[in-house]
């Protein structure tokens, strides 16, 4: 599928029961999204950034302490995306 900045956007569904599970980018091939509703367990997981904001529906609580951007980050945008992301991670486990 290609998604609206032209890349090529993989989606991964469960072959048993067509449940979504995750995707990857054709900008980004060696990184891959996945849902956290896909996984048994979830609560592991902290959250780290916010991506694709605009389409937050007004009752969505998106926590406005967390990195976000309104769309994907790019091939250029990326890197000082994620470096910040991780630099404002590690500074909240302090």
């Amino acid at each position: 599928m290609e998604a609206a900045s032209g890349n090529t956007v993989f989606h991964y569904f469960c072959p048993a029961c067509g449940s979504p599970l995750g995707m990857r980018s054709g900008a980004f091939p060696e990184m891959r999204g996945v849902r956290a509703s896909s996984l048994d367990d979830a609560s592991g997981l902290e959250p780290l950034a916010n991506l694709w904001t605009r389409n937050q529906y007004p009752w969505e609580h998106i926590d406005p302490t967390l990195p976000a951007m309104e769309t994907s980050p790019t091939k250029e945008t990326f890197p000082s995306f994620f470096e910040d992301v991780l630099r404002q991670a590690e500074a909240r486990r302090k």
